[in-house]
């Protein structure tokens, strides 16, 4: 069963993505994911990677949503907190969202890869009723010393493209992790980003996370790749974020091996990406 593309309107707003559903709902719970920065909704559809086709195998409806400003979702305003702004707009559209298109669910889990991970973490933060938990990776805290220099040599420019080359180095790991497929198959998802979402991942959100995770009270699953290009990433860094959830229900982190940024497009993508179904299954079950 292949995915469709939606295009709602909220208020004269656009919102798109893509969405399975299942002939058979296996329970009441609708994922949905929340893409990184450079990638559109269709990262959680390539195929052999794609996160939805894997969920509605198993019987889940899965929503994969353009953030502001991607596919033809409406862009925000620009702002140094654009992430932030991302956030607090998407805790109010998405549950009008899976209301349109998977009307009867009653528990919604989000799923975020990198920037995206920032925002369902800050959304998680918001105590929306309509969230069971959430599934972050690619997002941490500490980033390499050599990165906001590379950012800084980017274009000034409102959207910026990465160089193919370039964004294939920081968000693949090694030869061997990856099939001979990728990276090539992932560039369908390519994209802009707005400079704006360049800078505050780097800098503001890593200024607001503290205070963001201490009052997440919803299940926390969290997974940095062992080659990850764009975070520091080792046992020490990982017990350090997961910790911050405070008052979190529960907290699963980890390091996933032999994966970079992109863990999705990896030789472990279906283990990863099952293990992430099978804890927002969980979060309704207990």
């Amino acid at each position: 069963m292949g995915s469709r593309e939606f295009q709602l309107s909220f208020e004269g707003n656009s919102c798109s993505g893509r969405m399975v559903e299942p002939e058979v709902r296996s329970n009441s719970l609708v994922v949905v994911a929340i893409h990184g920065g450079t990638y559109f909704s269709k990262y959680f559809d390539i195929e052999n990677y794609s996160l939805l086709q894997l969920g509605v195998d198993q019987g889940l409806s899965v929503i994969a949503i353009d953030r502001p400003g991607y596919g033809r979702s409406t862009p925000l305003p620009d702002s140094p907190d654009l992430l932030h702004q991302n956030a607090l707009y998407l805790d109010t559209i998405i549950p009008r969202v899976v209301a349109e298109l998977t009307p009867g669910h009653t528990a919604v889990f989000l799923i975020g890869h990198s920037m995206g991970g920032a925002i369902a973490i800050t959304i998680a933060s918001l105590r929306p009723e309509w969230l069971s938990g959430i599934a972050v990776s690619g997002i941490g805290t500490i980033v390499p010393p050599e990165l906001p220099g590379v950012f800084a040599e980017l274009p000034l420019e409102d959207l910026v493209t990465l160089p193919v080359e370039m964004k294939d180095a920081v968000m693949f790991g090694p030869e061997g992790s990856m099939t001979d497929d990728m990276p090539e198959a992932s560039h369908e998802a390519n994209t802009t980003v707005p400079l704006s979402e360049l800078f505050d991942v780097t800098s503001g959100w890593v200024d607001r996370f503290p205070e963001l995770a201490k009052v997440v009270a919803v299940p926390v699953h969290y997974r940095q790749a062992e080659f990850d290009h764009l975070w520091v990433t080792d046992p020490a860094t990982v017990g350090v974020f997961s910790q911050s959830f405070r008052q979190s229900a529960r907290v699963d982190a980890g390091i996933t091996s032999g994966a970079g940024h992109c863990i999705d497009f990896h030789r472990m993508a279906k283990s990863f990406q099952t293990q992430q179904l099978d804890f927002a299954r969980n979060c309704i079950s207990r």
